[in-house]
């Protein structure tokens, strides 16, 4: 009885003193947050979360740079699939599909002592005036206000 009193002190003094190994899994609170990081689909939040579960959890380096990993390749994978699909779309659109822009058509009439009849016609757009989306000008065209208005009246007197 003697003999194993020591060896038990022994080995607790030993497992306190060893350094202690690298936990097999991230601790789950912290899963969790990475988890809900990238449920938002925000590569922002999730690079703010990530950095911040590698500051705290140093020993889980591995593992939370994997999830993120995951998580950009992911959003990568995702981002050249929906430019195929849109370069396919370009590709397959008819002569009167793809284009982009805003017009405006309006008309007046007035009475009185004079008599006044006109028509407004407007096109207005954030970028080309009515641009047709091609392969080429989806990557190279350059974004430019535009505003045309053309009037037509005919006063009578």
């Amino acid at each position: 009885m003697n003999c194993r009193l020591p060896l038990t002190l022994i080995a607790t003094l030993i497992a306190f003193a060893a350094p202690h190994a690298a936990r097999a899994e991230l601790p789950a609170p912290v899963r969790m947050m990475i988890a809900a990081a990238i449920a938002t689909k925000d590569s922002g939040k999730v690079a703010t979360v990530v950095e911040v579960a590698k500051v705290t959890n140093p020993d889980d380096l591995e593992e939370i740079e994997a999830l993120h990993r995951a998580f950009v390749a992911e959003r990568r994978e995702l981002a050249a699939l929906q430019a195929k699909e849109k370069e396919l779309a370009i590709r397959n659109a008819g002569l009167l599909e793809q284009w982009s822009g805003r017009g405006e058509i309006g008309a007046f009439q007035s009475t009185g002592n004079s008599e006044n009849v006109g028509i407004t016609v407007g096109l207005s757009t954030g970028s080309i005036a009515f641009a047709r989306t091609s392969i080429t000008s989806a990557a190279t065209a350059a974004p430019r206000a535009s505003n045309t208005c053309w009037c037509m009246s005919r006063a009578t007197m």
